[in-house]
């Protein structure tokens, strides 16, 4: 049997359909502004509920690598937090700063700012939360960013101060 060298079935880049262009940066930042636009007119419910399937359609179709993850996933959190799912949006924060790194390596400023975005989000919820989420926050910002991260002194910080009211930090500011 002979293979017509124009066959679409044996193209290297296979056979484009809409399916393939729903995934592209184009498509993932479409639905991203629409559950933008849905969660700033008042439905979280239903900017969750977009936010969940396409998370769910992007990572089951391309996998737990797919470079457009780290912002579903960060926009699931900001939902979560806006519901008052504190817990949650910290975990799913955390779980972009973890896909952030192993994608584009712990030193790369997205990475950097995933960062201050778990740790802005953390710092904003009550203080019984906080204290049960900081050991996950610190153990990811240290696995992320070293011992020596600014981060991590800033979670410390602020972990004593929660659990310790009124104590001054060990770390001078900065």
């Amino acid at each position: 049997m002979s293979v017509h060298p124009y066959d679409p079935v044996y193209l290297p880049w296979g056979t484009v359909t809409d399916r393939f262009w729903a995934y592209g940066a184009r498509g993932v930042d479409g639905r991203l502004a629409a559950i933008a636009a849905a969660a700033e007119a008042g439905d979280q419910v239903r900017a969750a509920a977009q936010a969940e399937a396409l998370d769910s359609e992007v990572s089951g179709t391309h996998g737990e690598r797919h470079p457009a993850l780290p912002d579903i996933r960060e926009v699931r959190g900001y939902l979560a937090h806006l519901t008052g799912r504190h817990t949650d949006a910290v975990r799913w924060y955390l779980e972009a700063v973890r896909l952030r790194a192993e994608l584009t390596g712990p030193g790369h400023p997205e990475t950097a700012l995933a960062v201050r975005r778990a740790c802005s989000l953390w710092r904003s919820i009550p203080g019984t939360e906080a204290v049960a989420l900081g050991a996950e926050l610190l153990t990811t910002v240290l696995a992320v960013e070293g011992p020596r991260s600014r981060a991590v002194r800033h979670i410390g910080d602020h972990l004593l101060a929660v659990t310790e009211p009124g104590r001054i930090s060990p770390h001078p500011s900065g």
